[in-house]
Formats: structure tokens, sequence, C-alpha cells
């Protein structure tokens, strides 16, 4: 599977001035800024985000005539701009950031979609990053766990997050955060088997990539899923990563009577680590929803 990097050819097609936008744009697009602060495809979803960019919806390309036309703009944030390009291109949707260190990306990503009335297990709390940037005064309800550092003792606990889900009911909660740059498939697996039936979102930093490229060889929940004996070395596999977690979403619909109802991601500039966004529903026990 191909996806396109936006970042890359945008830095090969030069800045504004090169492309033929002049002053006039430069007055069009703050007027334009200033009519519309906030991101309109987010508005359309009921999220209130400030807008980044000035899109044209028609290609300045294919219609120069529309470089400063008002009806032709619109504002968005940076993810909804690198979505609205994927659409435009009939392609699957990815956002792309520049490297793992930029948290905005992610923290824009959680505040996009969290649900109403969120109630967050943030099993990788650390230092509190997320916590600041996307859910402080935003949700009824936050607890972190993280076996390392936590950033607020009274609500946060030191503690192995596989451990915290096993033994403790985790039905209070609605949001889980995986934001772990090894691979959280298992602390995945094991929360979608403990859930009540019900609307879930999972807000996942996956770098599976980076660790079969590290250790040379797919790990076991590949295996698993994929049907490819543990251990084998098989060179260009991190080509088919989006298929790969794909067959494994099915795998977690299948075990679990749950259905995926929304699954997005964007990568960082080498594709080495993957960041998703995930609403699943788990039905109750009998249910006839299909789930191919």
């Amino acid at each position: 599977m191909r996806i396109r990097d936006y970042k890359k050819e945008d830095s090969q097609r030069g800045n504004s001035r090169e492309r033929g936008y002049k002053s006039e744009w430069d007055n069009v697009r703050e007027k334009k800024r200033k009519l519309t602060p906030y991101c309109e495809e987010c508005k359309n979803q009921g999220i209130k985000t400030l807008a980044e960019i000035v899109h044209h919806k028609r290609k300045v390309k294919s219609r120069p005539d529309l470089l400063l036309n008002m009806n032709n703009l619109e504002s968005l944030c940076r993810l909804c701009h690198a979505e609205r390009h994927n659409k435009n291109m009939n392609r699957k949707k990815v956002w792309v950031k520049t490297d793992n260190s930029m948290e905005n990306e992610k923290a824009l990503m959680r505040s996009k979609y969290l649900p109403k009335n969120a109630k967050v297990l943030d099993c990788f709390c650390g230092n509190g990053e997320m916590y600041s940037r996307a859910y402080k005064n935003r949700i009824e309800y936050y607890h972190g766990v993280d076996k390392e550092k936590i950033h607020t003792e009274d609500m946060c606990e030191l503690n192995n997050n596989i451990n915290y889900v096993t033994h403790n009911n985790i039905s209070q909660f609605n949001t889980f955060d995986l934001d772990d740059y090894g691979s959280p498939w298992k602390q995945l697996y094991l929360i979608a088997k403990k859930l009540l039936p019900g609307e879930y979102t999972f807000f996942i930093t996956d770098g599976l990539v980076m660790h079969q490229k590290v250790d040379g060889q797919v790990t076991k929940f590949v295996s698993g899923t994929e049907r490819i004996p543990q251990g084998m070395n098989l060179p260009g596999i991190n080509r088919f990563y989006i298929d790969i977690f794909a067959t494994m979403l099915k795998d977690l619909e299948r075990r679990y009577n749950c259905k995926v109802r929304l699954a997005k991601y964007f990568h960082n500039e080498r594709r080495s680590v993957y960041y998703w966004v995930v609403k699943l529903e788990k039905q109750n026990p009998g249910s006839t929803e299909s789930t191919t």
C-alpha cells in the first residue's frame, strides 16, 4: 500500500511566491482568517479548533482564476488540511507529522476525536504531556498509569499498565490512551476483552515498524494474526503495515464481539511510528451484526 507523503511533495513545489502567489493573496488570506478563525471541517463535526491554513477548494493549478475568490477558500486546522488533500486525491486519509517530537499533532488528534463525557485511562501517562495538552479541563475523569514516572500523584499511579488492566475494574472508562513507542497491541487486546457493551475510543501510538526493523523479525502478535511463523525474518514486511494493523483489528472484532467504527492514522516522517484513533463498539453477546 503506497501512501503519498504530502509534506515531502509540498516542500518540493517551492514557497508561495515561487508558486505564483503574490501580495494580493496575502491580503485575501488574512481576510479569510479574520472572517473564519476556526477550522470549518472541525466545526461540521461539532468541534472548535483554531484554523492554521487557508485552503483552496478548487486547486489553483486547475483554476487559477479562483485564486482570490473567497467562495473557493476554507479555513482548516493542520490535520484537516492533510485529510483534505488525501480526499481530493481519492486516497485513504493520512496525516503526516514531521517527527516523533511534535506532540502538538498527537494532542490535536485527541482533542478532535475525544468523545463527549470522556473518562480517560492513560496507560502511559509519563510526565503528563498529553494530559496538559489534550485532556485537562476537557474531560469528566482521568486516571494515569505508568511504571516509570507519573505527573500528578492524586490522579496517577506508578504501576505496570498490564497489571493494572488485568486486576482492576476498567468499566468506568470510555477512552484509552496507549501512547507507547513500542507496540501496545497486548494492552489493546486486554482492554477489549474486559470491556462491557458500549462505545469506546482508543488513541494508539504504534512503533511496530520500528520494532521489527530493529529486531529483524515479526512479533508474536503479527505472527498470530498474519499466520507467519514466529521469529521469521520477512524482508519488506513493513511495507504492508497498514494491512497488518487492519488484520489485527479484524481479529479483535472476531475475538471479542466488537465492531470498529472508525480507524484513522498519521505517521512520522520515517514511517517508523504510526499514530491512530480507533473508535470501537463492544456489542452485546449474541449480536448478529456482521464484523466482516
